[in-house]
């Protein structure tokens, strides 16, 4: 920038003189000679007179001096402004480093103070093992990953796997009763998985309603051999909640249920086969058979339909 300045202020001095030279010329005579200091007194009135009255129009050399001299302030200017700001972001990058060096140093003192514990995970474990408060379990996740790992290590349980569920029965208050409930899901706890499902299903215990999430409850519990699960399913499938409606998938899960030891499946098995439901035709023969096992599972109602059928002869209809 300063090069520039220089160079202009040459370029200006240049201007200058060609100006001064152009100003020479005009004061010359017709005959190309200047004018002498002893001139005849009409000759050097005219010359005064020509030399005191205003000019008509700027040369152009003069503009351009003119112009340059302008540009040059204008120069100057925007130097002084820059500067300005330059040293504006030197002040504020000064105290940002006042500022750092000062948060470093408190950083350091706290940690003097506060020496980090180096604990491994069977530590970790241990100490969890002796928290039953879900909402202490959960702070104590978030100290480090330690301790989020340690969280979910069957060593870290107060007690055995199958036994979470209890730890949840019982309590009234939404978080714990969820917190031990979904633990006793994550190892496998079908009747865990059950009961999940059916909060998302009914949007009890604080739950979002959610149908699709309640079926993959279901569906995980109904894979672990849990009847009533694979009839939750089944229903599901019949109305079409939470997924596509499909009857015949819905006869193939009752079916499931009932083979898992479900009365309630059976009893509707017969049912389905007695009115003539889920696109299937009327078959009491068929409805017969899934009362009786409905009976042979504890079932009152699949006894009394049972009876009802053999006592109007309906045993050979189909």
């Amino acid at each position: 920038m300063c090069t520039n300045v220089a160079a202009e202020r040459r370029r200006g001095m240049k201007l200058m003189t060609r100006a001064v030279r152009q100003n020479r010329e005009t004061t010359r005579n017709n005959d190309g000679n200047f004018t002498s200091l002893h001139a005849r007194p009409a000759r050097r009135a005219s010359h005064r007179a020509t030399m005191s009255s205003p000019p008509t129009q700027e040369t152009p050399v003069a503009v351009e001096l003119v112009q340059t001299l302008r540009e040059m302030r204008e120069m100057r200017a925007a130097l002084a402004k820059r500067d300005a700001e330059l040293e504006d972001s030197r002040a504020k990058r000064a105290k940002l480093e006042t500022e750092f060096d000062a948060m470093k140093a408190e950083l350091e003192a706290m940690k003097a103070m506060h020496p980090t514990l180096n604990i491994d995970g069977n530590i970790a474990c241990k100490i969890f093992v002796h928290v039953t408060d879900p909402k202490d379990r959960i702070r104590l996740a978030a100290v480090s990953k330690v301790f989020q790992e340690a969280e979910k290590a069957d060593a870290s349980l107060p007690v055995a796997p199958s036994e979470l569920r209890k730890l949840g029965v019982g309590i009234h208050k939404i978080t714990k009763r969820l917190y031990w409930y979904r633990a006793a899901a994550d190892h496998g706890d079908s009747e865990a998985m059950y009961a999940i499902g059916t909060w998302y299903s009914s949007g009890l215990y604080g739950v979002k309603h959610n149908l699709a999430t309640a079926c993959e409850w279901f569906k995980n519990a109904s894979e672990l051999g849990l009847g009533k699960a694979t009839r939750e399913l089944a229903w599901c499938y019949v109305n079409g909640r939470g997924v596509r409606r499909d009857e015949k998938k819905a006869i193939e899960l009752y079916i499931k249920s009932a083979g898992q030891g479900d009365h309630s499946s059976a009893d509707c098995l017969g049912h389905i086969y007695y009115n003539g439901q889920c696109g299937m035709a009327v078959n009491i023969t068929s409805s017969l058979k899934w009362f009786r096992v409905a009976a042979e599972l504890g079932s009152v109602t699949g006894e009394k339909w049972v009876d009802a059928i053999e006592a109007a002869g309906q045993a050979n209809y189909a």
